[in-house]
């Protein structure tokens, strides 16, 4: 069944996922103003890397890429964030801020020590979030150079 469902997503991925309006010029902002990205994700590699050319975002614009197959400890540890950090040269938590959009982004950011900010875009809406007391809420992606750029 784990096969299946993956070889179908897959295979799928190119014809569904779109970039949100907005992403790739906030980050362009983000890293104009010096800001390193990284990228902590519970997705495969071959899927980040996927989802990453189909919203033409450039692997080279982020200082570490971290997913699922590079892990033992998967969100909502801070694994995948505290290497994402380490990787990044980023060696001040507090100078960081986890952006997510679920539950676990929420808890992998507070148990790696860094501050959290919930996008209100994706899945969740801030009745599920709310409970993980996020840092930061981020509407809109326009919103992401203004609230994370002076961090």
């Amino acid at each position: 069944m784990i096969r299946t469902y993956t070889d179908h997503n897959l295979a799928q991925h190119d014809h569904l996922v779109r970039p949100f309006e907005g992403i790739r010029e906030a980050l362009e902002e983000l890293r104009g103003r010096g800001r390193t990205l990284a990228i902590a994700t519970s997705k495969r590699r071959v899927a980040t890397e996927m989802g990453l050319a189909a919203c033409g975002l450039p692997e080279d614009w982020f200082a570490s890429i971290v997913t699922a197959d590079d892990v033992t400890r998967y969100k909502p540890d801070a694994e995948p964030v505290l290497r994402a950090l380490s990787e990044s040269g980023e060696e001040r938590c507090e100078r960081a801020v986890y952006v997510g959009d679920s539950v676990h982004d929420m808890q992998s950011g507070r148990a790696a020590g860094v501050r959290t900010a919930a996008v209100l875009w994706g899945p969740n809406d801030r009745a599920v979030l709310s409970p993980e007391s996020p840092d930061l809420w981020i509407e809109r992606p326009e919103e992401i150079p203004e609230l994370l750029g002076a961090s």
